[in-house]
């Protein structure tokens, strides 16, 4: 009887031991969310993912542009992370993943386009523009990304399960920049800003002799025409800095301890060199907003030092 009696009050325990696990587990999923709900996912072959960006297409066809980091490591082993993709049967370092979410129950990933630099890759910004909006009005569409923190491409994704280079760093014709550690590889990549209906990028790097040339720390701002895509044009370089943050673009979003920024070029009539006015709003930690006022009046292909640094 006694042996019974134990039994039963380590069953009566070990049920209640499981409804009190459940009751926390549930408690902890119900506060991981608030007026939503989980749809769908995709794991992205375990890539670790900064930007996502969300394109529609004709015939409301919506495809998730996924800008990943570079690869990392495992912590315990020190050993590169996973990189398999199972659509093409090789391990490629990370660049941009490409989801079609039309279905957002089902979403379903349709290329991987590595970044192949030898080192750990990583493509963590992406902007994608169509062609109709853009000045070349054609029927494509057209990705801006960059290239680890050595490069920024154009990539032709009208298919987005056939992406196709216009202007990338295997083919020796990026935007800016080179494969990683070549001649003419910037030093420093981040997140660019590209105006669809302009054709005006704004494109945010560092270039591998700025330190020497006496530009501070810090990344710059690149003003690229890339009206025809295939054929970028540059406008010249400005340099916007408050404390040392780096130009960082970002609409629509709270804000960062780092730059935002809505940029227009102002072209003065009377002007054979097209100074461009840059109005970029930055919050800094423990401090107001600010507003930094730059203007850029740099040609096509000099590069001299920025005339006005906050």
């Amino acid at each position: 009887m006694k042996k019974l009696i134990n039994n039963v009050v380590s069953l009566f325990l070990f049920m209640v031991f499981v409804l009190l696990v459940l009751g926390v587990g549930s408690a902890a999923d119900a506060d991981q969310k608030k007026n939503m709900e989980l749809v769908g996912t995709n794991d992205l072959q375990a890539r670790s993912t900064y930007q996502p960006t969300i394109h529609r297409y004709p015939g409301d066809r919506y495809i998730l542009f996924a800008g990943h980091h570079a690869l990392g490591t495992n912590p315990v082993t020190g050993q590169p992370l996973p990189s398999f993709n199972p659509l093409t049967n090789k391990n490629e370092l990370n660049g941009t993943s490409l989801v079609d979410v039309t279905d957002p129950k089902h979403p379903k990933l349709l290329v991987h386009i590595p970044v192949s630099d030898g080192a750990s890759g990583g493509a963590q910004m992406v902007r994608v523009c169509d062609g109709s909006v853009l000045p070349i009005g054609n029927t494509k569409v057209y990705m801006l990304r960059t290239y680890a923190n050595s490069a920024h491409e154009i990539w032709d994704v009208t298919d987005p399960s056939k992406p196709v280079g216009v202007r990338t760093v295997a083919a020796g014709n990026p935007v800016i920049g080179a494969d990683t550690g070549k001649p003419g590889a910037l030093a420093g990549t981040h997140k660019s800003w590209w105006e669809c209906d302009t054709g005006i990028a704004y494109i945010v790097g560092r270039r591998g002799n700025d330190t020497t040339n006496g530009w501070r720390a810090g990344n710059h701002i690149f003003i690229f025409d890339l009206s025809n895509p295939a054929n970028p044009v540059s406008s010249g370089i400005g340099h916007c800095m408050v404390r040392n943050q780096a130009p960082h673009f970002q609409l629509g979003s709270p804000p960062r301890l780092a730059f935002m920024a809505r940029f227009r070029p102002v072209l003065p009539a009377a002007s054979s060199i097209s100074p461009v006015l840059l109005l970029t709003a930055c919050t800094l930690r423990m401090a107001p907003a600010r507003t930094a006022l730059c203007r850029s009046l740099t040609g096509p292909s000099s590069y001299p030092r920025p005339s006005a640094q906050v």
